[in-house]
């Protein structure tokens, strides 16, 4: 259930930044001009990138059909737990 809040959070807080960049500088450059982006890693089936966000970074995990969105301290956690779990 924490897992479903923190999403619906997440997904709130890129809303909520997509609204305000719509109402500073409009739909049309809103589309023309999106988020600046990294891409960190890929491969045939996966990708993770991020975007720039007030707070730090903003990451996105695209695993096929899903995406997961994460704030910098959430990814320090996912990389920390997939590291702890290599051995």
């Amino acid at each position: 259930m924490a897992g479903f809040v923190l999403w619906t959070y997440n997904c709130r807080h890129i809303a909520s930044r997509i609204v305000e960049r719509i109402e500073k500088e409009g739909v049309l450059t809103m589309l023309d001009n999106s988020f600046d982006t990294e891409v960190i890693a890929e491969t045939e089936n996966f990708a993770v990138w991020r975007s720039d966000d007030p707070e730090g970074y903003f990451y996105h995990i695209a695993l096929g059909l899903v995406t997961l969105h994460m704030s910098s301290e959430e990814w320090d956690e996912l990389v920390l737990l997939i590291k702890s779990s290599e051995a």
